[in-house]
């Protein structure tokens, strides 16, 4: 919704429902933006203050990725991060923080089912 409203767009309405608008704040004229950054590469990953949480990966990696023969990253487990003290994301530590896990998968979920930009309407 920011890059739509920066360059003249109009989203039609069944577009971006997890995008929020905060071009006000990338421009200077706000210091209010988005709480949480949302983020999707074959699964959905979330930031939310120093936590980065990433949820288990959802589709089969395609065949192209896997010719790569780079790591992706993405697992078939929760996984955790908290960036402050691991920006590289090296250390799992979702077993460790079970209700950091569990808070974060939620606001997830409730992003995922409740459309955030404003003008969204869901069309069949």
């Amino acid at each position: 919704a920011s890059l739509a409203r920066l360059v003249g767009y109009k989203l039609h309405p069944d577009e971006a429902p997890d995008s929020y608008d905060i071009s006000d704040a990338l421009l200077g004229k706000s210091k209010k933006g988005r709480n949480v950054m949302l983020e999707e590469a074959f699964t959905l990953a979330l930031r939310s203050g120093d936590w980065k949480y990433i949820d288990p990966q959802r589709i089969a990696t395609p065949v192209w990725e896997k010719a790569k023969k780079i790591e992706t990253g993405l697992k078939s487990y929760p996984q955790l991060y908290n960036l402050k003290n691991d920006i590289g994301e090296q250390v799992n530590i979702a077993d460790s923080n079970q209700k950091q896990v569990k808070e974060m998968k939620q606001l997830l979920q409730n992003i995922e089912q409740n459309a955030t930009r404003a003008g969204y309407k869901k069309l069949n």
